[in-house]
């Protein structure tokens, strides 16, 4: 997909720099190499307002870039989040050992030996807050040097292609798709229109903290369905032969109208 987007053609989504494939135990594994960026949790308690404004500015960028260049991100959500870390590069690999000192290595043991041992590394290896060490080097780093970016086009697809089917978390998921999934057990292709929803979904977790919907469901399904009918306020009119087969739909819907 990285083919389909010009070098540099947008700062708000991630580049790909290089690309590699390594032969290991579990198969062969394509690497990407790409810049490194942190997760916007580490940020949320300490933005501003401002400061929200801009980074969600610079992502409503970064997706209407992909859709210029004829991309539907197809998953887009606050995982698929980053921020970009410029300042990183002014920082010594060193600093940042006498910071964070060695790794804390965690021995691997097995209570039942695998099928394929050679496949489990023999350690792991706690992941460390860059943006916080960034932050004390540099206290200005939340107000004026960072840059959000959109990650992972792996389930990105061109517009007008019908042959790869949605592959978004379901609480971000668009009212459409969940109705087809729910109703017909049909997973359309993604769209531009379903971006934007997931946009708006991953907007509001990032401004205040917490998913618009919560659903422990990995497939969108009918309880999820009322959920955004709820908040939508009103159920398509197409939908309802669907809507009053469903008894949790019928008893959630008395209050709602079906528009003309």
């Amino acid at each position: 997909m990285f083919r389909h987007l010009p070098p540099n053609a947008s700062w708000n989504v991630i580049q790909l720099l290089d690309s590699f494939s390594v032969q290991g135990p579990n198969g062969t594994h394509t690497i990407f190499v790409q810049d490194l960026v942190g997760t916007p949790t580490a940020l949320m308690r300490s933005l501003t307002r401002n400061a929200h404004r801009v980074l969600c500015h610079q992502l409503a960028q970064g997706l209407a870039d992909l859709h210029r260049n004829g991309i539907v991100h197809g998953d887009f959500h606050f995982g698929n989040v980053g921020v970009a870390l410029p300042t990183l590069n002014e920082q010594l690999v060193e600093d940042i050992f006498n910071e964070e000192g060695h790794p804390e290595c965690t021995v691997i043991l097995l209570q039942q030996w695998p099928s394929s041992p050679q496949t489990l590394p023999a350690y792991l290896v706690p992941a460390i807050s860059i943006i916080d060490n960034l932050t004390m080097w540099d206290p200005t780093l939340h107000e004026t040097r960072l840059r959000a970016q959109i990650l992972d086009l792996g389930s990105a697809v061109l517009f007008g292609d019908q042959t790869r089917p949605f592959n978004t978390v379901s609480v971000v998921c668009a009212p459409e798709i969940v109705f087809e999934v729910a109703a017909h057990e049909i997973k359309p292709p993604p769209t531009q229109a379903a971006d934007i929803w997931s946009f708006a979904c991953t907007i509001y977790h990032f401004v205040i903290g917490y998913p618009l919907f919560s659903s422990r469901c990995v497939q969108p399904n009918t309880l999820l369905l009322g959920k955004l009918a709820r908040f939508c306020g009103e159920v398509p009119r197409s939908w309802r032969g669907y809507w009053e087969s469903q008894k949790v739909l019928r008893d959630l819907s008395t209050s709602w109208v079906f528009p003309l």
